[in-house]
């Protein structure tokens, strides 16, 4: 799949500070929602959410995010596993988790 980019300000003087928003990126079974918090002239948090929808013979995931600033990457997550859903209960195994 073809990565999506999307960028938030950080300063209040950044261009879009004022209109800065949720932001969900679906892709397949995943999707991904940002959440900013805004502070008065900053960003001050940025939270991430993933979720997706499983099936009961598994469902694969994986995700590579990274975090720019300044134009040089700042943090990197890259994580893949797979969820299997029993009745009402969902279990999820990572394959791989990687920081940096």
């Amino acid at each position: 799949m073809a990565p999506r980019t999307v960028t938030f300000p950080l300063r209040s003087s950044d261009p879009g500070f004022k209109r800065l928003r949720t932001v969900r990126v679906k892709k397949a079974g995943l999707q991904l929602t940002l959440e900013p918090e805004l502070g008065e002239n900053l960003t001050t948090a940025l939270t991430f959410v993933v979720a997706m929808g499983v099936s009961p013979h598994g469902s694969p995931f994986g995700y590579d995010l990274s975090l720019f600033q300044g134009g040089r990457r700042a943090a990197r997550l890259r994580v893949s596993g797979r969820c299997r859903r029993t009745g009402g209960l969902v279990t999820c195994s990572r394959r791989r988790a990687r920081v940096g």
